[in-house]
């Protein structure tokens, strides 16, 4: 099998990494964080395999707490091609959370219109 897409997602906290860290295709990278800033000591970026994608959705159900959320991910693909996604849940939604989530984020219809 050959590379896989990836998803990345900032802002990750210390206890959602230990709650994802251990599926497979999850890893996280810390975050630098500016000397001045306020909050939470160290987050982290989420980088998730396009074959645990259940995984961010999962992680963006939890770190909304199930309510309604838009939020960009960034998708670099096997070639090193970045693109990035706008994936926007509501909550009165009818179909099962995580499968939406999914699908969206793997439609072209998510597609923010720039490149990195």
């Amino acid at each position: 099998m050959g590379e896989e897409s990836k998803y990345t997602i900032n802002g990750a906290t210390q206890r959602e990494k230990a709650h994802f860290k251990k599926q497979k295709g999850v890893t996280f990278e810390e975050e630098t964080i500016p000397n001045k800033a306020i909050g939470e000591p160290a987050t982290f970026t989420m980088i998730v395999t396009a074959s645990a994608i259940s995984a961010l959705a999962a992680y963006l159900l939890r770190k909304y707490d199930g309510e309604s959320f838009e939020e960009e991910i960034r998708e670099e693909l096997p070639d090193g091609t970045v693109r990035l996604r706008k994936v926007k849940w509501k909550k009165v939604s009818s179909e099962a959370p995580e499968k939406e989530i999914i699908e969206q984020i793997q439609s072209p219809l998510s597609l923010i219109d720039k490149t990195e």
